[in-house]
């Protein structure tokens, strides 16, 4: 789970670097790169906090506490909504952005 801009990128490099960030992992993936402190390793579902994980009744909106929030590299200069069309203010680490487009999804349900 991630949403870091890599600004350096080699032409041709695939994968990780030292200049991605904001990323998330559930193993010690991220520690070929160094963990630096908008990278974060062995992650469990509990701290990221998504609202639901059942695979019947999946919703991957994370809640308050996660350690998603507010983690996430501002992307503003390429797009500015999450994927429910609310506008990020503070820039989480996923598609939503934590408490925008609440409203909207509960209108919707």
């Amino acid at each position: 789970m991630g949403n870091g801009a890599d600004f350096s990128e080699v032409p041709g490099s695939i994968g990780f670097n030292e200049n991605d960030t904001s990323n998330i992992c559930g193993d010690n993936s991220l520690n070929v790169i160094g963990i630096g402190s908008k990278n974060h390793s062995s992650i469990t579902y509990t701290q990221i906090a998504f609202t639901d994980t059942a695979t019947t009744t999946r919703d991957l909106h994370i809640q308050a506490g996660s350690i998603a929030c507010n983690a996430g590299a501002d992307l503003g200069c390429y797009f500015v909504t999450d994927i429910d069309g609310g506008v990020r203010v503070q820039w989480d680490i996923g598609a939503d952005g934590y408490g925008i487009g609440m409203a909207k999804r509960a209108r919707e349900q």
